[in-house]
């Protein structure tokens, strides 16, 4: 399911992704990204997600730029939503081993394509991913690992 963003929408994005990581760097909070890409890229995909998922779900993104402490991004209906972005072809959800199962309710996985356009992938509830089985090392150290097949399709 692709969502197409706009030009301003990605502008929005962009502001949004400089506006928290200099919050971020202000009050020396630790970066947990699992890759090695830019982070400033990463901010950015991470709120380019958020949106096109809220957008999709006739939601209210959160456009705040304080700093935020884990938790969710959107709430969809009772349920707490983490949205989580790649721009792998080869889409797998990678969540912190930090995370607990009750940080959020519901994780979606979404893919970044190059026009800046996203694609939902799927979705799966937190208690079937936050659990030992799902531990792996993508290369960066040790993240809980789902695979596409394990998502369920929207």
């Amino acid at each position: 399911m692709l969502i197409q963003m706009t030009e301003t929408e990605k502008r929005i994005a962009q502001f949004i992704a400089k506006c928290r990581d200099q919050a971020c760097r202000s009050n020396n909070v630790t970066d947990k990204q699992q890759g090695k890409q830019d982070p400033n890229q990463i901010e950015y995909d991470g709120i380019l997600s958020e949106m096109a998922v809220a957008k999709k779900l006739n939601l209210y993104p959160d456009f705040t730029t304080q700093i935020r402490k884990g938790g969710y991004d959107l709430l969809w209906g009772d349920k707490r939503v983490d949205v989580k972005s790649t721009r792998y072809n080869n889409v797998i959800l990678c969540i912190n081993l930090a995370k607990t199962v009750d940080s959020c309710d519901v994780y979606i996985s979404t893919r970044i394509n190059d026009d800046d356009n996203v694609e939902m992938i799927g979705c799966i509830e937190s208690y079937k991913a936050i659990c030992e089985e799902n531990i792996g090392d993508l290369g960066h150290g040790n993240c809980y690992v789902i695979a596409v097949d394990k998502l369920m399709k929207f």
